[in-house]
């Protein structure tokens, strides 16, 4: 129930009794019960004390509602205020939504990504290298770094129904489901041999677990973040950083030279990682808050809704633009029953961000074997592209048996599937 910061409940003029009511105090807080609210709304009957007293109010309450009021007085009135919400509860709010992870597009980690092997790869030889711990780190970087990158799908691969599949199956939404699954496989093989292999089965995974953490986006996005956090930073001793302080003056002395221009360059490149490093970790803990959130919304945790959704975001391997598809899947599971058995309505939609094209969003509703698409572009010139290209999409469902029962292109941003923005906060306190 959300109650407004500074609601009024007056109280209508009683009979005098010796009831203790009549010696509250201004400012003093009391505790008082909804009993009954009357039928016309205005007038609800409280406990006070022992006492019910009828208090006009235009609040919604509840019967059995218990509320903390203030009270104040007026020269016929007795006014009953809500307390204005505790500036400590703001604080708290303040400080778990500081705390917990923003949402962010999953692609967006791929930049700081590359931007950290880039300079690693150049400054390979450096000091800053040498340490032993660092060097293992980015080992252990490289090796995460080339799971992610040939586990992601290139546009050429997601435009196929295969590597689609592929594409869903390792977004990070099916990951505990995956894992169980193997889990369970492996405990109905161990029974199937009917062997004690208790030390082989809890010592370490399976080569098929295994397999799944290696391609699986949500667990090398773990495995990714856990590396960053615990990233060693380079040891100085006061001769390095007196060596360093005397190498940055006569830097700084050269300016004018192009030669030494590109000496700093190369010189405080190395130093720049620790920065680096903090901005991949906070777009990787982004991409996989917004991996936990599509997992949440797909769900179906409201028992008053009769739609089952699923929704995921797939990133495409790109060097150059951060890309991915959004894709939400909806089965109206009401209007299944009402039609007949044989009817399956399903709805379909995507959104997308090509490079050089604009927002494209597309909805797809699918009864039986009949599907009809509609599809908007923000761009002009874009819509004009997808309008030439209608007949190649018919055949393209005509191969898969799908009868095309109209395909609509308009332009517009049309209807949005990410219920979430991007970037907002992962926990909403009056959720």
């Amino acid at each position: 129930m959300e109650i407004p910061s500074n609601p009024t409940l007056t109280l209508a003029a009683t009979a005098k009794t010796s009831l203790a009511i009549n010696k509250l105090q201004p400012g003093q807080q009391v505790i008082v019960k909804v009993i009954e609210q009357l039928p016309s709304k205005a007038t609800t009957i409280l406990l006070i004390g022992k006492q019910l007293v009828p208090a006009k109010t235009d609040i919604s309450l509840t019967p059995g509602q218990v509320l903390k009021v203030v009270v104040e007085k007026s020269a016929s009135e007795i006014i009953l205020k809500l307390p204005a919400k505790s500036p400590l509860d703001n604080t708290s709010n303040a400080a778990l939504r500081q705390l917990m992870p923003k949402q962010a597009p999953i692609s967006q980690f791929q930049a700081p990504l590359l931007k950290v092997l880039t300079n690693i790869q150049q400054h390979s030889n450096t000091q800053t290298t040498q340490s032993p711990h660092i060097a293992n780190s980015v080992i252990q970087l490289k090796h995460i770094s080339r799971d992610i990158i040939q586990s992601l799908p290139s546009n050429k691969q997601i435009a196929s129904a295969n590597g689609l599949k592929t594409a869903v199956q390792n977004s990070g939404t099916l990951l505990e489901s995956k894992l169980l699954q193997a889990l369970s496989e492996q405990k109905a093989s161990i029974n199937a041999k009917q062997s004690l292999l208790t030390n082989s089965f809890s010592t370490g995974l399976t080569n098929q677990q295994q397999t799944i953490i290696r391609t699986d986006l949500k667990a090398n996005l773990s495995r990714l973040i856990q590396l960053l956090k615990s990233w060693p930073k380079p040891a100085t001793n006061p001769s390095q950083q007196t060596s360093q302080a005397r190498i940055a003056q006569q830097l700084q002395q050269l300016t004018q030279h192009s030669s030494s221009k590109q000496l700093q360059r190369s010189t405080s490149s190395p130093q720049n990682i620790e920065g680096q490093i903090k901005e991949l970790l906070n777009k990787t803990e982004g991409a996989l808050a917004k991996i936990t959130l599509n997992q949440l919304a797909s769900t179906n945790t409201e028992n008053s809704s009769t739609r089952q959704t699923w929704q995921l975001e797939i990133p495409l391997f790109n060097t150059q633009q951060a890309e991915s598809v959004f894709i939400k899947i909806e089965k109206d599971q009401q209007a299944s029953k009402s039609t007949n058995k044989d009817e399956q309505p399903w709805t379909i939609s995507i959104e997308m961000t090509p490079p050089k094209l604009g927002v494209i969003r597309s909805k797809l509703s699918l009864i039986n074997d009949k599907i009809s698409s509609n599809f908007w572009a923000e761009n002009q010139e874009t819509r004009l592209l997808l309008q030439q290209h209608i007949d190649l999409l018919r055949k393209q469902f005509k191969r898969v048996n799908l009868q095309a029962d109209s395909i609509q292109v308009q332009q517009g941003k049309g209807p949005i599937a990410q219920d979430i923005k991007p970037s907002s906060n992962i926990l909403r306190e009056k959720a």
